[in-house]
């Protein structure tokens, strides 16, 4: 069904002024969808400003944008001090595509505050910002030299090989990065698929043997010396340094390449590092985890190579530019598919709005005043999903999982339980009627100004929340319970609750 809707449409958390506008680049579903999948949520500012710039003009001006800042934390600070500022960001910043796109890397390179410490996390979290748009080659590079992922994964003073000792370099880094960072367990098609042998069996991307070849790669590195030692010195916005007498320089082949004798740590660093950014695997890998994120938890494969043909070259014969992969990603037919027909989509596109999303959606819609003191991550954890904290490095939930009693990928169902369910129903109660804490502050006064008339406040609610895109069954039934008061607050809260705890506003088509 198409929707007919003005040039500017209006949202009820900011009513205009009615006046004449020239046509707009884009119709407001398709700028509202759009910015569903790119941002932490759709503004009736950011839509306004979408459907006047077009897709181009928008990338544009977010490759510009302010990064949102980490802070150093005060002392005596916890995790939830960084969680706070996360949200702040997110509700805030103007640099909503290069958030988001840290928000993906952070859930592919994984580090925990589970174990890792506020002081730790925050100059991580500030490094995805920084790096959200530059080349994979050199993501890789920065975060391995991190102190914080060098603490998590056991990089950091990693030793040579102590035949006496009967000691041997941490596997740990070596394994991770090749299984979880760049190009998996299994060997990869362009379009994602399995390569399999002449029995059908998936061909593995690497052996024990290259886990600990890698592993010797990774030896000498330490933390940033001499003024690690000075007791109030924080080593964690620094990168890790060479203790080469730590550093295994006896010859290494890796994939086939050979790593000579004789080498430093930084060398034989640089050449692994190449060596797996060249991986075929790491085009497809990569694309899938992106779409993933932003667009579609079952992409088709053509997609996928679509993507993942755009990480080999951004058309300019530049490998691993995560700026051009990220536009394509959001540009492409399919994901586009159906903007402003909702009948044209893809039927196993979309995605479930993870904890997250769903929070900072639901608020972004609403116009709600969010805080640097927000306790927003105490709501958002109930849910399933503890922010900066995963529990393994394996992420929140895996790529890969699969919605029971279907063949559907759904990643984030995984955070999805009976009662996590219960707990995001629970949360718009907090929304609408017990508040959010003291610094997040919620209006429902311009929803409430039109509910005497029960059409327009749903028509409303329905381009806050889904882009003017409801379902006409879903508004009758809708629209059935609102009329059984005649208040307009519990009208205006009944509308919002129906709508933003619905299966269709739940998972982002």
């Amino acid at each position: 069904m198409v929707v007919a809707l003005s040039a500017t449409p209006v949202l009820a958390a900011q009513v205009p002024a009615a006046s004449k506008t020239p046509t707009p680049a884009l119709d407001y579903p398709t700028a509202a969808r759009f910015l569903e999948q790119a941002t932490f949520g759709p503004t009736a500012k950011d839509i306004a400003a979408l459907q006047k710039t077009g897709f181009t003009g928008w990338f544009a001006q977010q490759l510009k944008a302010p990064i949102s800042k980490f802070p150093n934390p005060p002392r005596n600070q916890g995790l939830n001090f960084a969680e706070s500022v996360f949200i702040d960001n997110a509700m805030n910043g103007q640099d909503q595509l290069r958030q988001r796109m840290a928000f993906t890397l952070g859930q592919i390179w994984v580090v925990s505050g589970v174990s890792e410490s506020v002081q730790a996390m925050m100059p991580f979290e500030q490094l995805l910002q920084n790096d959200a748009f530059v080349n994979y080659r050199q993501i890789m590079q920065d975060i391995t030299l991190t102190v914080t992922m060098g603490e998590y994964l056991n990089m950091i003073n990693n030793q040579k090989a102590d035949p006496s000792a009967g000691t041997s370099p941490n596997e740990n880094y070596a394994r991770e990065i090749m299984q979880l960072f760049t190009i998996g367990t299994v060997m990869l098609n362009n379009d994602g698929s399995l390569q399999t042998d002449s029995n059908g069996n998936p061909i593995p991307t690497y052996d024990e043997t290259t886990i600990q070849t890698l592993a010797r790669v990774f030896t000498g590195w330490t933390y940033p010396s001499p003024k690690h030692r000075e007791r109030d010195f924080n080593p964690y916005p620094f990168p890790m340094v060479v203790n080469e007498s730590e550093h295994d320089t006896d010859a290494k082949t890796l994939f086939g390449n050979n790593l000579p004798a004789g080498q430093t740590a930084q060398q034989d660093l640089q050449q692994a590092l190449d060596i797996l950014f060249n991986h075929q695997n790491v085009p497809p890998f990569v694309a899938l985890r992106v779409i993933q994120h932003f667009v579609s938890s079952n992409p088709s494969p053509a997609y996928i190579s679509r993507i993942a043909s755009v990480f080999i070259d951004n058309g300019s014969g530049v490998r691993g530019d995560m700026g051009a992969v990220i536009e394509a990603a959001l540009t492409d037919p399919e994901a586009r598919a159906g903007d402003d027909d909702i009948a044209e989509q893809v039927p196993t596109g979309g995605h479930l709005r993870e904890p997250v999303l769903y929070t900072t959606g639901i608020l972004r819609a609403l116009g709600a005043q969010v805080g640097s003191r927000n306790q927003l991550s105490y709501f958002i954890g109930n849910m399933g999903q503890d922010l900066l904290a995963p529990g393994t490095v394996f992420n929140y939930y895996t790529p890969f999982y699969q919605i029971p009693q279907t063949t559907l990928t759904g990643p984030e169902f995984q955070l999805l339980t009976p009662a996590t369910a219960i707990i995001r129903a629970n949360f718009l109660d907090n929304v609408i009627f017990d508040g959010l804490g003291k610094d997040t502050k919620v209006d429902l006064k311009p929803f409430i100004k039109m509910a005497s008339d029960v059409p327009t406040l749903m028509n409303a609610v329905d381009l806050a929340f889904t882009r003017g895109q409801m379902p006409d069954t879903m508004k009758d039934t809708i629209i059935a319970a609102l009329n059984t008061t005649s208040s307009p607050t519990q009208r205006a809260q009944m509308a919002i609750y129906l709508t933003a705890t619905s299966g269709f506003y739940q998972v982002e088509h």
